[in-house]
């Protein structure tokens, strides 16, 4: 073994001068760039430190790929960038118009959103791609003092789903779905004064396949509602117990093909919002069910978004104060 942890580093390459090895090193909230110098097959002398403004370049630094190392010690490395940023924009509370955006965070995590707490003081939101190595880092934004405060989790975003942090009704922690460190996925309850992560309900698997929970979504009174998500069944919206034992399907999809996603319960805990796309029929439904299950209701319905890479013409939702309107992107 060459250098401490290999399980969290990426080899970039050879450094023919110095004689060592240029690699990643996932040990924090940013990556960093080390060296190591190497005799006779050996780790020679202490690591070196050499960069760490990896993720502020906006690069993807879990899919990087090297070009190549010069005899001086350059290394030319590429790989996909991405921007994402929070804006906050006022809506009038009459006419529902929005007011011009002002960006407040530069560079959150990829394909991953941001949530109010309850109070509207305080806003979440994650950094990172959350692949391979890279954990995801979660951030709490006080929007009063704008002070920021950052978790670094040993959670990684669920495949290519969204990593969608969603505040309790205490304010007091977060509940997001993931895969841990042992690759087991469920939905973790992340306590924002102790930073503790306990998994409040874990993914199952049988001989027909495995079962998912994703877009977790919690009510005013502490009632937790997600997608299941079966290899053999339409995907449902099921209401949580308090631990997770219990899960009550409030909907179930009709159509096998189609996807539930951005899950919103209503302010007064009687409705949940959610999403249904059918990327092969090129259409997005935005509708509503009760948070008892039964009634069932189509808002809009939308055609494939050719501009996204995933076709699905929504992206986020989120209701309005007095649980009398939707605002959808």
């Amino acid at each position: 073994v060459l250098v401490e942890h290999p399980e969290k580093c990426q080899l970039l390459g050879w450094a023919a001068l110095s004689n060592g090895l240029v690699y990643l090193r996932f040990s924090g909230i940013e990556p960093e760039v080390w060296t190591q110098r190497i005799k006779d097959g050996q780790a020679w002398g202490k690591p070196k430190f050499l960069e760490t403004r990896l993720s502020s370049r906006n690069l993807n630094t879990d899919r990087l790929r090297v070009i190549g190392m010069t005899r001086a010690g350059d290394c030319y490395f590429g790989g996909p960038a991405w921007t994402n940023d929070v804006y906050l924009v006022d809506i009038d509370p009459k006419s529902h118009a929005p007011g011009p955006p002002r960006r407040i965070v530069e560079h959150v995590g990829y394909d991953s959103s941001a949530h109010y707490g309850r109070d509207g003081k305080y806003l979440s939101y994650a950094f990172g791609h959350g692949r391979r190595m890279r954990s995801m880092t979660l951030a709490v934004r006080n929007l009063e003092s704008d002070e920021e405060r950052r978790f670094p989790l040993n959670l990684r975003r669920f495949g290519s789903h969204a990593f969608q942090p969603h505040w309790s009704a205490d304010g007091k922690s977060i509940l997001t779905q993931a895969w841990d460190a042992t690759r087991q996925q469920g939905l973790f309850r992340i306590d924002l004064q102790t930073q503790e992560v306990t998994p409040s309900v874990l993914s199952t698997g049988d001989e027909q396949g495995s079962t998912f929970l994703e877009w977790p979504s919690w009510s005013k009174e502490g009632a937790a509602f997600a997608v299941r998500y079966q290899d053999w069944a339409p995907r449902q919206i099921v209401r949580l117990g308090p631990e997770g034992e219990h899960q009550i399907e409030i909907y179930v999809s009709k159509n096998p093909a189609a996807s539930l996603s951005h899950l919103a319960v209503s302010p007064d805990a009687k409705q949940v919002a959610f999403v249904e796309s059918d990327i092969a029929a090129g259409e997005t439904k935005l509708k509503v069910v009760a948070a008892e299950g039964g009634l069932v209701r189509e808002l809009v319905t939308l055609p494939r978004a050719t501009e996204s890479i995933y076709g699905q013409a929504v992206f986020a939702l989120a209701w309005l104060p007095d649980s009398k309107a939707i605002l959808y992107v």
